[in-house]
């Protein structure tokens, strides 16, 4: 869960093909492995660690301690892409 200062690169379309082989002509297949959604549409959130309400979420994240290399990555690929909204 990212901080809305971080914006994630955009996730590349992958093969039609994986999805449906030989889709209707005017049918526009679209694949991406992953998708960015706001903590609002989310009820809960499940971790190895028990289902957790959306608002106990900061609590979470909050208290966790990241690497590094995981903390610069992330600054670095927030300042290449200023102006995109973040995840939340």
């Amino acid at each position: 869960f990212l901080p809305s200062s971080i914006a994630m690169p955009a996730e590349p379309e992958h093969g039609q093909n994986e999805v449906w082989a030989n889709p209707p002509l005017n049918v526009r297949v679209v694949n991406h492995y992953f998708e960015q959604v706001a903590v609002d549409c989310f009820d809960g959130i499940i971790t190895e660690e028990g289902i957790f309400d959306k608002r106990d979420l900061e609590k979470i994240v909050g208290g966790k301690s990241y690497h590094s290399a995981l903390v610069s990555k992330l600054a670095e690929l927030g300042k290449q892409s200023q102006g995109n909204p973040g995840i939340f």
